[in-house]
């Protein structure tokens, strides 16, 4: 009778060791797809960073922007406002606003006077507020939804 005790406790404390391995198995499967998750977030949020990044830099370089830039920029448009918050949304939308304002003072700038002064004061206003709110002088405004700070363990 003693053997066949020794052999139900032996049997229980195995079939604990299954389901403790097997919950352990789950929980890290369940992080990982968690932190995958969150790396594709972190992704399609780091590319409409780098949009914004391509626009400054082909205005800064090129004085201009290219077809396939303009046209991702507005593409991108549509996910803002599901990979951020309403701060940078509003951003975007603004950076947007300037950018058309840009390229048409660009393409109309008209060469005669009195009208070449105020679309060059315009065109100066514009240059200024670009060369201040570029997106790498906003990181603090992207930061808080690209950190992986919070998610190490």
């Amino acid at each position: 009778m003693y053997c066949y005790e020794i052999v139900r406790w032996i049997s229980g404390l195995g079939q604990l060791s299954v389901a403790a391995v097997v919950g352990w198995i789950a929980w890290r499967q369940f992080k990982t797809d968690r932190d995958r998750v969150r790396l594709q977030l972190f992704e399609k949020r780091f590319s409409v960073y780098q949009t914004l990044i391509n626009v400054f830099r082909e205005l800064t370089i090129n004085d201009n922007v290219s077809n396939k830039v303009h046209d991702e920029f507005y593409m991108k448009e549509a996910e803002v406002s599901f990979l951020f918050g309403d701060d940078v949304l509003t951003y975007y939308e603004e950076v947007g606003r300037k950018f058309q304002k840009y390229s048409r003072i660009k393409g109309n700038a008209p060469d005669q006077e009195p009208e070449h002064s105020r679309w060059k004061s315009e065109f100066d206003e514009l240059c200024d507020w670009l060369s201040s709110n570029a997106p790498w002088k906003k990181i603090d405004l992207f930061k808080k939804y690209m950190s992986f700070k919070q998610y190490t363990t």
